[in-house]
């Protein structure tokens, strides 16, 4: 005869919001499992146990659902095959607003540019040497003080 025993499953909520990135634990079994939002996982780069070998699946809405939904709700336009806004709306990544824009998968820090030409990941990543300089500088005159 087989007999069920009640099982206890533990949470751990990373980012302490139920919306964002979670770790579940089942009581008597050696793995963890992983819920990690399409937007929150370039956030689980410093995580050493994602960087394991793993079985991974990806949930969540996908971006040309959410690029008809905009249609049909009118927040959103095709004039002359051009997507236009006609209000503001937040997207979880840059790459999610790309993959709607453009109608397909989309890795939005390449995809982004400014007037110049200028993706995001290089606009990023100068912003980052900007800041890095600036802290460096002032280390430099904290310790001189």
């Amino acid at each position: 005869m087989f007999h069920k025993y009640g099982k206890t499953i533990k949470l751990f909520l990373l980012d302490a919001d139920p919306d964002g990135r979670m770790i579940c634990e089942l009581s008597n079994w050696t793995g963890k499992a992983y819920r990690i939002p399409r937007g929150k996982v370039k956030d689980c780069s410093d995580r050493a146990e994602l960087k394991s070998t793993a079985v991974y699946l990806l949930f969540g809405k996908a971006e040309s659902s959410t690029r008809d939904e905009l249609l049909e709700t009118e927040l959103t336009k095709e004039h002359n095959g051009r997507l236009i806004f006609e209000a503001d709306y937040l997207f979880s990544s840059p790459s999610a607003a790309a993959a709607v824009v453009m109608g397909r998968s989309a890795n939005g820090l390449i995809e982004w540019k400014d007037k110049k030409g200028r993706d995001l990941k290089l606009i990023e990543t100068q912003e980052i040497q900007k800041a890095n300089k600036a802290n460096a500088a002032d280390a430099k005159s904290s310790v001189a003080d």
